[in-house]
């Protein structure tokens, strides 16, 4: 009987999704897909389109350029960072840098922390709304 559970246990455990990891040991994380965005309105509140954008990760110096992706830029958001980049950056988080222009003109330089859970890409400090004077 005792066996029967250890096996079953076993079983249980290895049909789920796991990673392995800078963490160390095996996870089980979901298989959503998670992204940082952030919303780019000027002072009437109205979404701006950014002609492009990227984000600079400080420690070093790798860029994301994300404006092929397109990513609900017509309404105002941005993406900061994805789960893509989750493996090139510090579990306990780290600077990164986003940079967006209109008519070739840097508008945005705003910084944000981002760490993970080994899982999981997260926002630990930085706006999630950014107003750009008129």
């Amino acid at each position: 009987m005792r066996i029967s559970i250890i096996v079953f246990c076993f079983i249980f455990i290895t049909s789920c999704n796991s990673v392995t990891n800078e963490c160390g040991r095996e996870l089980l994380c979901t298989e959503e897909f998670r992204s940082i965005q952030v919303e780019i309105v000027d002072t009437d509140g109205n979404a701006l389109m950014l002609d492009t954008y990227q984000t600079l990760q400080v420690i070093g110096q790798n860029l994301y350029d994300f404006t092929e992706d397109g990513f609900f830029g017509d309404q105002g958001y941005y993406t900061v960072l994805t789960d893509a980049q989750l493996n090139s950056l510090q579990m306990d988080g780290e600077v990164f840098i986003f940079q967006g222009t209109i008519d070739g003109l840097e508008v945005i330089n705003e910084s944000f922390t981002i760490g993970h859970d080994c899982c999981h890409i997260s926002l630990l400090s930085g706006p999630e709304r950014i107003t750009l004077s008129n």
